[in-house]
């Protein structure tokens, strides 16, 4: 039993590796694909590409990731079934993309990065449906190649290309946007010919928890709409407010910054069937040492880093803003423990806390990220961020009067 034990921990801890370095490297992709936008665009149109991509993922995160836990707990216990689900989401969604990229390159719209912006985020849902349908099914890696290589490999090569024929902001975007055709694709070939393996029955835990279908629907979509808002509010809000140059200074130092969420990913990719397995909804032990250790290493490298590294690669015009980054690091290490969190409560099915605690979250997280850029611009958009996220971890701990007697 040891040595099994041994083994499991053993394949758990390179699973998990595995899906960080995959996470942090569709990172360095997003950063190759910014740097030569950042490069040849002018400053306000990088701005305003920086946005528009920003959001599209952003919106896709918010479709694909609202059933992600539910999805992620269903595939644990009947693999095949969700799978077929899923596929008939993903076909539709990679044919309705094509149609708005050809919707955008060949009539004359006023304005076209709205129609290609859709596009872009419809080519991310994919992606992150099949991860979450092979994460469940114990293939995390496998799921995770999707998201976090597929998609980013195909738009540097696209993006490349359409750079390097001097294209403008529209050819770039149109080239960006064509590019999750062939991710969506891969995603359906994934998804109908990979073999994933079920567990014996008596595995599969059985939680108790309260809660039925609508309100764990609402409870997902609240998740996703409350992430899209923490990763992009900050981003948005400063556009209004301060117009796409600042945006564009800010967008450096938040995306390095966010690239230190792949090790809460990785852990919650490798972990899955065990917090399946988390009746009461809590960390598992010694997970929030082991996040927040991990955490202070690498943000002290980032800190480090960063300061040169950041004019270095994408011109001496933007630099890493230290100030913020520290929020925005701490924002990144509490959002990889609410993430963990999150799905332990999925798993033991307490749907009507999740949706309580992150409505209450997104209500504060309008209010502090409004009025945290319009009086202290960047600074306050990652103070802001990073007390949003914090409360989302209380309020995600105050049991609910549905968890009275339960141990959680």
């Amino acid at each position: 039993m040891t040595a099994l034990t041994g083994r499991s921990l053993i394949r758990r801890g390179l699973a998990g590796s595995t899906v960080t370095a995959m996470s942090l490297a569709s990172r360095v992709l997003a950063l190759l694909l910014l740097v030569p936008a950042a490069r040849l665009l002018p400053v306000e149109d990088f701005g305003v590409f920086s946005l528009a991509l920003g959001l599209a993922i952003a919106a896709a995160n918010v479709v694909g990731s609202a059933p992600a836990d539910i999805t992620a707990t269903a595939a644990v216990a009947d693999p095949d079934a969700t799978r077929r689900r899923v596929l008939w989401i993903v076909v539709p969604l990679t044919v309705g993309e094509g149609a708005l990229v050809l919707a955008a390159t060949m009539w004359m719209l006023p304005n076209p990065i709205v129609l290609l912006t859709v596009a872009t985020g419809l080519s991310a849902v994919g992606p992150v449906l099949a991860m979450n349908v092979l994460r469940g099914a114990g293939r995390p890696a496998l799921g995770a190649a999707l998201p976090y290589l597929a998609v980013p490999l195909a738009r540097c090569a696209a993006a490349e290309l359409a750079l390097w024929t001097g294209t403008d902001l529209t050819g770039l975007m149109a080239a960006v946007a064509a590019s999750g055709i062939v991710a969506g694709l891969g995603c359906v070939v994934v998804l109908a010919s990979v073999p994933v393996a079920t567990a014996p029955t008596s595995d599969r835990p059985q939680p108790s928890g309260s809660g039925g279908r609508s309100v764990a629907f609402l409870a997902g979509a609240a998740v996703s709409v409350t992430w899209m808002l923490l990763a992009q509010g900050g981003t948005v809000a400063l556009s209004v407010t301060a117009g796409p140059a600042i945006v564009a200074a800010f967008v450096p130092t938040a995306r390095v910054c966010e690239s230190l969420t792949a090790i809460g990913i990785g852990y919650k990719a490798a972990a899955t069937q065990r917090l399946h397995g988390t009746r009461d909804g809590r960390l598992p032990r010694g997970a929030l040492l082991t996040l927040l250790g991990v955490f202070v290493a690498a943000g002290g490298a980032v800190l480090a880093v960063a300061p040169w590294a950041v004019p270095a690669v994408f011109g001496p015009e933007l630099r890493f803003l230290s100030v913020p980054a520290v929020a925005l690091i701490a924002s990144a290490a509490i959002s990889a423990l609410v993430a963990v969190k999150l799905q332990a409560l999925f798993a033991a099915r307490r749907y009507r806390r999740i949706l309580l605690a992150t409505c209450g979250t997104l209500a504060l997280a309008v209010v502090l990220v409004g009025a945290g850029t319009a009086v202290l611009h960047v600074d306050g958009a990652a103070a802001a961020t990073a007390t949003a996220v914090g409360a989302w971890m209380v309020l995600l701990s105050v049991r609910t009067r549905t968890d009275r007697g339960l141990p959680c």
